[in-house]
């Protein structure tokens, strides 16, 4: 039987883009607090139990900002932090992952 990721609960993804799976925060703590996973289409059956995400602060587009791009395996999602709603996300790091969900192909570092 294939996996498919599990999509969080629509609450939890109130004006996400369809890609979207979950968003997760880590606190304060952490500098790349915010960790968001994405489905298909950026995800495919080939990728197994890892998913896609972009793990980022506040402030991706800054240059002193953060907006990973990653992939993570699923089966422990706790460790990204607690689970967030979408439109909790900072507006720069909504706007990120509309671009990433919009174009479909997030930029893999060589």
């Amino acid at each position: 039987m294939a996996y498919y990721p599990r999509r969080a609960a629509a609450r939890w993804l109130q004006n996400a883009p369809a890609g979207v799976l979950a968003c997760y925060d880590a606190g304060p703590a952490f500098i790349d607090r915010y960790t968001v996973l994405y489905g298909a289409p950026l995800w495919s059956p080939a990728m197994g139990r890892v998913v896609p995400a972009r793990i980022a602060n506040a402030a991706p587009f800054h240059p002193m900002g953060i907006g990973l791009y990653d992939e993570l395996p699923t089966h422990n999602r706790s460790a990204f932090g607690k689970q967030v709603r979408f439109v909790d996300l900072p507006p720069d790091l909504q706007q990120l992952v509309r671009q990433d969900c919009a174009e479909g192909v997030v930029e893999k570092a060589a």
